[in-house]
């Protein structure tokens, strides 16, 4: 028998195997390379900058934050992430950048992580630079919650797994609450008054996985106000409850870079195997 008989014979017996639904088949197909392995579920990265001066989205922390997610994207061909910088008011807040990753056209390990490498690296260095003219500008109010809401309305691929990422001190300025100087309101009135404009509504971010990150205890735009561990804490706490009560999926506010996940979700793990 010849080995190219040998090979059609083993392929049929495997593929015959799979239309049976044997779980064992298909993974041994994929585990000799003899098919593909099924494409991880695309991903939409938002990732908000607060580059108002005195606000916490640098050229450094922003760095932190698109690493990350442009790895995570790279691995996942077909996902979007975006570069939004937000404005004083939420018609001014913008995409200021976006990519979207591809299926490296060689195949191979080395070749694949080569290709993921050089996209990550030029995407890293377009994002940075289309940031800054925005970063250190002089801002009168900093709406981060209609931010927030408006890019929860970008459009996305079907089936996406979305995420948004908020680059911010944290300090809201706007018609709902001044978190910079004013007495902090209760979780339930911000939340109140968010909801009865629209803002941040029950279900505005259902499925969608939100953090906020690089709050820290510096003072407010050169010492305008004092940051205490308390007030910081509180801040830190409204936030939690505004974005949980806006149905996201889960929550992270944190005064250091986020959790970004690059697992294939749970769901699509059981359906591939």
């Amino acid at each position: 028998m010849t080995p190219r008989r040998l090979v059609a014979i083993l392929l049929v017996t495997l593929l015959a195997g799979l239309s049976a639904s044997c779980d064992w088949s298909k993974r041994t197909v994929v585990d000799m390379g003899l098919i593909d392995s099924p494409a991880p579920t695309p991903l939409v990265d938002e990732v908000v900058c607060d580059g108002s001066r005195g606000s916490t989205c640098s050229v450094s922390t922003l760095a932190l934050v698109l690493r990350p997610a442009l790895t995570v994207a790279s691995s996942r061909p077909g996902s979007i992430v975006r570069l939004w910088m937000q404005g004083s008011t939420v018609e001014r807040t913008r995409i200021a950048w976006t990519a979207t990753s591809v299926k490296p056209q060689r195949s191979g390990r080395r070749a694949v992580n080569d290709a993921e490498s050089r996209w990550i690296a030029k995407s890293l260095r377009d994002a940075l630079l289309a940031a800054r003219p925005s970063l250190g500008c002089h801002a009168a109010r900093s709406p981060i919650a209609e931010t927030v809401t408006r890019v929860s309305l970008a459009t996305a691929p079907q089936g996406a797994e979305r995420w948004i990422v908020v680059l911010s001190d944290g300090l809201e300025v706007s018609d709902f609450a001044n978190f910079e100087c004013a007495k902090l309101p209760r979780a339930s009135a911000f939340v109140q008054s968010l909801q009865r404009k629209r803002v941040l509504g029950p279900s505005s971010l259902t499925g969608i996985h939100v953090r906020m990150c690089f709050l820290d205890l510096a003072p407010v735009d050169g010492g305008r106000c004092p940051m205490t561990v308390a007030r910081a804490i509180d801040v830190r706490a409204l936030w939690a409850a505004a974005l949980t009560a806006a149905g996201s999926r889960d929550v992270q506010v944190t005064d250091g870079a986020p959790t970004i996940s690059n697992e294939v979700p749970q769901n699509q793990k059981e359906n591939n195997q």
